[in-house]
């Protein structure tokens, strides 16, 4: 994942100040016009600058996106943007925001973040995510409740900002799927995204082969389990992005077909499933983090209620699970063994 160096965010509070072009920059901050230049270019990358031309004027300034509003929102407000941001502090922070954006109702108040979970999720060593959480709590952008990290409640502007910015980076992540295998943008859908990672779709006619290559998008939740001889019925293929290059695992891929629609009985099916299929190659443990991680714990707790009980009676079934009958079919159409049987 790109960071934000300290040069890039001096950049931007020096254009929020009112600098415009190129040269004022470098004798502003006394830097050599390649490395502003390089700085600038970055920045036009991420979303976060645009340059415009009138004779040979050539003018630097915001762009339109909404995380871009949002940063000077936080400049408004006098917020310690260098230090919030900087260095690690922007992949930790999207990757605190995974919970949170992944939450299936908003009433529901999203779960923290261990720092082993922040270290696997964000692919930083042990030492840099300790430090880094210090520094960030030193600012109040985030707050440690018992075990467990979370942006703070009252950082609106920087959690508006994270959530938007991760959106456009799963958006760009598209586009750069698009320009390196030209293949049409509209062939992908965003299907999920959370902080630091995201599901896409690909219409059925998208070859397949053409994504192999493509660097941290690895296939998930029905996509892959179909790779795994459980071949679901779906007109789209699923992807797994992660910015950190985090490796997806099964347990990964029955998360994400959850997430793709909580309350879908068809894909509660193929997650029930796959927990079958893939036996001691899944970890409960494991799973049940991930889940809380994501915000459907309460949801994973009654999938594995489901099969430890398994038939359930109909007024038992919870809302969005298969009726006894109908996930016994299944099982037997799939060749999936019920434990219960």
């Amino acid at each position: 994942m790109k960071k934000l160096s300290k040069t890039d965010l001096r950049i931007i509070r020096a254009i929020y100040q009112g600098t415009s072009t190129l040269r004022e920059l470098v004798d502003e901050l006394d830097l050599s016009v390649p490395r502003v230049s390089t700085a600038v270019s970055r920045l036009e990358d991420m979303g976060f600058l645009e340059k415009s031309k009138r004779g040979r004027r050539v003018t630097i300034h915001f762009s339109d996106r909404i995380h871009m509003e949002n940063l000077k929102q936080m400049f408004a407000k006098k917020l310690q943007v260098d230090r919030i941001l900087s260095g690690s502090g922007l992949p930790i922070l999207l990757t605190l925001m995974i919970p949170e954006m992944s939450i299936p109702h908003e009433t529901m108040e999203a779960s923290g973040l261990t720092k082993q979970e922040i270290t696997l999720m964000s692919g930083l060593s042990r030492v840099t995510v300790h430090s880094e959480l210090n520094a960030l709590m030193l600012t109040g952008s985030v707050y440690r409740a018992a075990r467990h990290f979370k942006v703070s409640k009252t950082m609106e502007e920087l959690k508006s900002f994270l959530k938007n910015y991760s959106q456009y980076l799963a958006l760009q992540t598209i586009n750069d799927i698009s320009r390196n295998t030209g293949i049409s943008e509209n062939k992908f859908i965003v299907q999920h995204a959370a902080g630091s990672e995201f599901v896409i779709s690909a219409h059925y006619d998208v070859s397949l082969e053409n994504l192999e290559n493509i660097a941290n998008l690895e296939p998930t939740a029905i996509t892959k389990a179909t790779n795994e001889n459980l071949h679901f019925l779906s007109d789209s293929a699923y992807y797994h992005y992660s910015m950190n290059g985090r490796h997806i695992r099964e347990e990964d891929m029955i998360i994400d077909m959850v997430l793709l629609n909580p309350s879908s009985p068809r894909y509660m099916s193929y997650a029930l499933l796959s927990i079958l299929h893939f036996g001691g190659h899944i970890k409960k443990r494991y799973l049940l983090q991930l889940a809380r991680m994501n915000g459907i714990l309460h949801i994973v707790k009654k999938m594995y209620d489901y099969l430890d009980r398994f038939p359930l009676e109909k007024n038992e079934v919870p809302k969005g699970f298969p009726q006894a009958e109908e996930f016994r079919e299944l099982c037997a159409l799939y060749g999936v063994r019920l434990n219960a049987e």
